[in-house]
């Protein structure tokens, strides 16, 4: 009888939104990973509890299990990612923990039945409001970046690497310099984004490489970044979510400081491709933005913030999923936006399982970002860019929301918009390089609607959707 009503509590704080969105209720989702036997882990943190919360699923969203992470013994505690050794076949938790003024940098392992195999502690320099971040290589190296205030009242950054084999721990801090992003690489080099620059890091030397690569943009503190080499085809890929500095390339109109760009970089740092995502401040780049899956299929997932029509307030928060292939063409793209604006639905990172399906996840809620009334969730897109359902549980709670599904991008005669859930009237319109309005107030419906573009000339344009209140999207196409 215990366990029968043990399972309905647990069952209770897992449902669905809509029946599109596995929905865990009033914890936030802070990270997810796929595990063994098509199953996937999540880590979440309730409203205004320091403990963390570890859930299992199957990839189509069934409830397995949970463990509540809690050490008594400290009394601040921010574990925050976890990674998957596909080797070992463990779930790996990194955080940091504190006691008085000790700060400990902390690892714990986990097997596949969410039993704690291990746990580890670290002392480190103390910082301040600030969470992990994590990536693993060759399921042997974690390079972990901390950044925020340090006892000193300085913000700075520190790299911890931690090797899975022999258990040793490094730390190094750079003070006064924020680390958006860190990856190991083969050269057993570390690349880390320090803002205005990509910087080699020698761990053994201990030395920095100054202006490896200058991405020539404007930072925010807020801002992260994501990096992947891929070592097939020796080529960086850098994702940053900062503004562009004025003039940097000669097709980004100078007055447009604020969108998000994906460079393509070659071996010898020469930038080679670039795309620009966005417009004003429209894209933040998720903790966890991109995944490299394989040089076709590259993944950007990215919380916008869209603004009135006269671009003077914040409305909505929303998010977005890109599927782009190594020329940096977008296959498709995926954008969630609440119908109303009180509402949002606020995107912590994506994660590409086995058979090419897509999962992002993240949070949701109404009113202010801060108050207790949000939900984690996940949602899965297949290869396609299309919403896979999770989970068979009901719940009567709803947000309401637009889905706008776009392809293909660069186009040549067709460009497509796909509308679900689409309960008001909106409005397309298609602007050229020169601001001159050239597709006017075109109403889009639910269901498929076709541009035709084949009569325009080849070059980028300026697109805008937008319901009587507010524009829900903005973002270049290119025509050729």
């Amino acid at each position: 009888m215990k366990r029968f009503i043990l399972l309905i509590y647990l069952l209770s704080n897992y449902s669905l939104f809509g029946q599109d969105r596995l929905l865990v209720k009033d914890q936030y989702i802070i990270d997810l990973a796929e595990v063994k036997d098509a199953a996937f882990v999540t880590l979440s943190r309730p409203f205004l509890e320091d403990y963390t919360v570890l859930t299992k699923f199957t990839t189509p969203g069934d409830f397995i299990s949970s463990k509540d992470i809690k050490m008594d013994s400290f009394e601040l505690q921010d574990i925050s990612t976890l990674e998957y050794d596909t080797l070992k076949e463990l779930i790996y938790l990194f955080g940091t923990v504190s006691q008085d003024s000790t700060q400990f940098f902390t690892f714990i392992s986990l097997n596949n039945d969410l039993e704690i195999i291990e746990v580890k502690y670290f002392p480190v320099i103390p910082f301040y409001i600030s969470l992990i971040e994590t990536n693993i290589y060759n399921n042997e190296i974690v390079t972990c970046i901390q950044r925020g205030e340090m006892a000193n009242f300085q913000r700075g950054s520190a790299l911890y690497l931690y090797n899975l084999k022999d258990g040793s721990f490094k730390e190094k801090i750079f003070d006064r310099e924020l680390i958006k992003e860190a990856k190991y690489l083969s050269s057993k080099k570390v690349i880390v984004d320090v803002g205005v620059t990509l910087r080699l890091y020698d761990p053994i030397k201990e030395t920095l490489i100054d202006n490896f690569f200058n991405n020539k943009q404007r930072v925010s503190y807020l801002s992260t970044s994501d990096i992947h080499f891929d070592d097939v085809n020796n080529n960086y890929f850098f994702f940053t979510s900062a503004g562009l500095a004025p003039n940097v390339h000669p097709n980004i109109e100078s007055s447009d400081n604020y969108s998000g760009v994906l460079y393509k970089i070659s071996p010898n740092l020469i930038i080679t491709k670039f795309k620009r995502l966005g417009n004003f401040r429209e894209y933040t780049a998720a903790t966890k933005g991109m995944v490299f899956y394989n040089k076709d299929n590259i993944y950007l997932g990215v919380t916008n913030i869209s603004f009135s029509l006269q671009h003077t307030k914040t409305t909505q928060k929303y998010f977005t999923v890109s599927k782009l292939d190594s020329d940096l063409n977008i296959k498709w793209e995926q954008s969630i936006i609440p119908n109303n604006g009180t509402e949002y639905i606020w995107l912590q990172g994506i994660e590409v399982i086995q058979n090419g399906s897509c999962l992002a996840y993240g949070r949701q809620g109404v009113d202010a970002f801060f108050n207790k009334n949000f939900d984690g969730f996940v949602m899965k897109f297949d290869e396609n860019g299309d919403i896979i359902p999770l989970g068979d549980i009901t719940d009567t709670k709803t947000i309401d929301f637009y889905t706008i599904k776009m392809y293909p991008n660069p186009v040549v005669d067709q460009f497509i918009i796909e509308l679900e859930n689409n309960q008001k009237q909106l409005n397309f319109k298609l602007f050229d390089g020169q601001g001159k309005l050239v597709i006017s107030n075109k109403t889009l419906s639910t269901g498929v609607n076709t541009l035709d573009m084949s009569s325009l000339r080849s070059g980028s344009y300026y697109y805008q959707i937008s319901d009587d209140v507010q524009i829900l999207k903005s973002d270049i196409v290119i025509k050729i």
